[in-house]
């Protein structure tokens, strides 16, 4: 295992709803420092986990839809939420 940064993140997973808020990235420094989303360079990736379903989670900065992709993410997560909502 090597070292890497932390990335200030935190999303819902987008299949079970637990909060996510373990990213890392390999493209800074890697001097397991704690880094703002808007200090990435532009090309950068960072990536984690679900820690209850097992969810891979991965995003590229630089991605031309990373603005889209994390609304379309925003949008499940409240769907999400009414769907759990209506079981009870």
């Amino acid at each position: 295992m090597g070292l890497y940064d932390e990335v200030n993140f935190e999303m819902n997973c987008p299949i079970c709803g637990q909060k996510v808020n373990d990213f890392q990235t390999k493209d800074v420094g890697c001097c397991m420092s704690t880094i703002e989303i808007k200090d990435l360079p532009g090309v950068a990736r960072f990536y984690g986990g679900c820690n209850n379903c097992g969810l891979w989670i991965e995003f590229r900065k630089d991605a031309p839809d990373f603005r889209e992709r994390q609304k379309a993410i925003d949008k499940l997560n409240v769907g999400t939420a009414n769907i759990k909502e209506k079981e009870k």
